[in-house]
């Protein structure tokens, strides 16, 4: 599937939000007293989805 450059940006923007999130998250189960490897379970959701946007990115990247 061929996307253009306004999905390509938007996809951009939607992975530095999520990396946003996934910091934020962080901060706050830390807060709660959860270990690292706690906090990486509870955000795992948010990681998938992240990496996600990094795979559609990377291969736009190689299609250009």
């Amino acid at each position: 599937m061929k996307h253009t450059k306004n999905e390509y940006c938007e996809t951009q923007k939607r992975l530095e939000q999520i990396e946003n999130v996934i910091t934020q998250q962080k901060a706050n189960l830390r807060e709660l007293g959860l270990g690292e490897g706690q906090i990486e379970k509870a955000i795992q959701p948010s990681t998938c989805f992240r990496d996600q946007l990094r795979d559609e990115v990377d291969a736009h990247g190689k299609r250009d």
